[in-house]
């Protein structure tokens, strides 16, 4: 703690990512990397402009500038082209033209702003490119060897998150996965939101139960081999289709395996269905007592 707050240089480092995400259901390609540019320009300035508690975190953070740019909406994308996560090669093939664009156009912004102010971050091999460590060889889509060896600023690039609340203030479905079904409740700090999936067909499109978790770590795994850190990447159980609504071990060790196989650095939340029935306004009237708790603290 004393190094943490010495005024001093700390021998030690605190992480710290700066956050944002790009719904890719409203962007089209040809203004893909406009978008991509003006999300890292801002969260950079956010980074500078950021308080910092001591001298040393603020030094470490500057020094790292570590950026974590996420996709939201990938469902609504791929609803838009017609295509569904139904394991079919054409739905491959669109997620990994997605997931390679993001990563290309981050990357080149990150070196353009590093030509522009000079500053070039510390740490980081210029040389690697996602294809030189990539799982899944799927068609490579852009010129990424004219961006090999190039200064950079930011350390890292891209995170993939759930953006289980910031879904709901960009009206997109949460980051890579698919919805669990149309009309999902929301609970927030001042009471229930109703997110309403328009581009979801009810019995056309698969829900997040339907889908196989062997066949969405082949998805996430796509989306890995252009991510220069860890996705969160959640899985799905519905006990209601399993004998005495328990999942055997050897399917969850198949899955486990799968997982990794595909390349994915972890299974983040496992998700189960268990909402019992309950009505819109029975969820507003839980948040309301809730509200209603003195001294307490919820999340």
């Amino acid at each position: 703690m004393n190094d943490l707050y010495s005024n001093e240089v700390s021998e030690g480092e605190v992480a710290f990512c700066a956050l944002a995400a790009l719904n890719v259901s409203n962007i089209s390609p040809d203004e893909y990397e406009h978008i991509a540019e003006v999300a890292l320009r801002t969260v950079d300035k956010m980074i500078e402009k950021a308080p910092m508690f001591t001298t040393s975190l603020k030094a470490s953070i500057l020094k790292r500038r570590s950026v974590g740019i996420g996709i939201t909406g990938l469902a609504g994308a791929l609803y838009k082209e017609g295509i569904d996560f139904d394991g079919s090669e054409e739905s491959f093939l669109f997620v990994s033209k997605l997931a390679q664009q993001h990563y290309y156009y981050l990357l080149k912004a990150s070196q353009k702003l590093s030509n522009e102010s000079g500053v070039v971050v510390e740490g980081v091999d210029f040389n690697w490119l996602p294809l030189d460590t990539a799982v899944n060889k799927m068609p490579l889509q852009h010129d990424w060897e004219a961006l090999r060896g190039n200064n950079r600023k930011h350390s890292v690039l891209v995170a993939h998150m759930p953006t289980e609340s910031s879904a709901v203030f960009s009206n997109a479905t949460n980051g890579l996965y698919l919805p669990r079904q149309k009309v999902v409740n929301k609970k927030a700090r001042k009471g229930v939101v109703q997110y309403i999936c328009d581009d979801f067909i009810k019995g056309v499109h698969k829900t997040s139960y339907d889908v196989d978790n062997i066949t969405l770590s082949k998805y996430y795994g796509i989306v890995q081999d252009s991510s220069d850190q860890g996705i969160s990447a959640d899985y799905y159980f519905d006990p209601s289709r399993y004998p005495d609504e328990k999942k055997p071990l050897s399917e969850l060790m198949k899955e486990w395996v799968a997982q990794a196989k595909y390349g994915n650095k972890s299974m983040y939340y496992h998700v189960t269905r268990d909402f019992n029935g309950g009505s819109f306004q029975d969820v507003q009237k839980s948040v309301m007592e809730e509200d209603a708790c003195e001294g307490g603290c919820k999340i």
